[in-house]
């Protein structure tokens, strides 16, 4: 989204050095609209990032109850 705002004030720049005039509301008017967007982007990549943490500790602790139950059915095996 910042390369978009730069790619913006360079063509506003432009505009400028050219004499044209253009008024433009304030900063705060212009993210307005987008703000709910820009935090539903933020909330789906938090949701996202800790999905993914939950599912690696899912498969870590998978791998520790396979492994402790094959020592267990070796050790089972070894004390018939």
């Amino acid at each position: 989204m910042s390369e978009t705002k730069g790619k913006i004030i360079a063509y506003l720049d432009v505009l400028d050095k050219l004499g044209a005039t253009i008024e433009l509301p304030e900063r705060e008017e212009l993210e307005e609209p987008f703000a709910e967007s820009f935090a539903q982007l933020e909330i789906s990549t938090l949701l996202r990032d800790s999905i993914y943490r939950i599912l690696d500790k899912l498969e870590e602790t998978r791998n520790l109850v396979a492994g402790q139950i094959s020592d267990l059915a070796q050790l089972a095996k070894e004390t018939k």
